[in-house]
């Protein structure tokens, strides 16, 4: 009977972990789903603030019909694929050329700060998002009938 408790008990925890880091995903996932569909709207023809109410696929005949199209792609294949390349093997160079030297301590000091900035834009994005005049707020707002953000 003990052990049909315990695995119980350990079936809920597992269950409410995974619903924690669902929710995480979702709440992460929110914000670029939203930014999605802001992008996706327009791109069929849907913008109602300028007065387009229908779908339509008029905007990619017009991508489609752009002379020299293949080109503009390839074109930007090569920068991306070019420069991404290009910075690799420049952090590489700085590794080899640097590794065990006196300047390679000053450059392992930079390197945080570096690294930290990626993380420091996330943080600012849940921010703008979880705080009273962020996303979610609005979204309530337009459901709860708010005229202002609460004063948290």
């Amino acid at each position: 009977m003990s052990l049909l408790i315990k695995c119980e008990k350990q079936v809920s925890v597992r269950s409410v972990s995974w619903l924690l880091a669902l929710g995480l995903v979702a709440l992460f996932l929110f914000p670029v789903l939203a930014g999605l569909g802001s992008i996706m709207l327009p791109a069929f023809g849907y913008m109602p603030i300028l007065g387009f109410d229908t779908f339509s696929l008029s905007a990619w005949q017009m991508l489609l019909e752009t002379p020299a199209l293949i080109e503009m792609l390839l074109l930007s294949l090569w920068t991306s694929v070019s420069s991404t390349l290009l910075s690799l093997f420049l952090a590489f160079g700085v590794i080899c050329c640097t590794w065990g030297t006196p300047l390679w301590h000053k450059v392992q000091r930079w390197l945080a700060p570096l690294m930290a900035v990626p993380h420091v834009a996330l943080a600012f994005g849940v921010m703008f998002v979880l705080m009273p005049s962020g996303l979610l707020v609005r979204l309530i707002a337009v459901f709860a009938g708010w005229s202002f953000p609460p004063d948290w």
